[in-house]
């Protein structure tokens, strides 16, 4: 079963590779959802064609994707690890996840929701943009 450790904070989340150069109160936004977890060795995360409604930035161990065939079962297709990005699915319709993903070994992530990844980055990146299609 997963487990919840510690808040989350700004600077915590400023040290992930995939949220480099983001503002302050952008990772403001996103430390007030997210959650520091961790997940025991051989813990199934999600489903293929299951609901996808968050993402996963990995601080430590590693996360086996895999795929369902039929009359073959589940067959790893890849590898997720540390400082990766476990879980694009959210940001696409049908918000289904196109993977399943099971923890390899014991894993440390922070999780993040996906309505709060589209509240703080909605203005990202910050300042005006310009219009060529005008």
């Amino acid at each position: 079963m997963p487990r919840s450790l510690i808040e989350v904070t700004p600077e915590a989340l400023a040290t992930q590779p995939f949220l480099h150069g983001m503002s302050r109160d952008h990772l403001a936004v996103l430390a007030e959802a997210a959650a520091d977890t961790t997940f025991p060795a051989r813990h199934r995360l999600f489903e293929d064609g299951g609901s996808a409604s968050r993402f996963w930035l990995i601080q430590s161990g590693y996360v086996a994707l895999d795929l369902h065939v039929p009359g073959r079962g589940r067959i790893k297709i890849d590898t997720i690890g540390i400082g990766e990005v476990l879980g694009w699915s959210w940001l696409y319709a049908p918000y289904q996840w196109a993977f399943g993903a099971e923890s390899a070994s014991a894993v440390e992530a922070t999780g993040i929701p996906e309505g709060a990844a589209v509240a703080g980055c909605a203005t990202w990146p910050p300042g005006p943009r310009s219009s060529a299609a005008s």
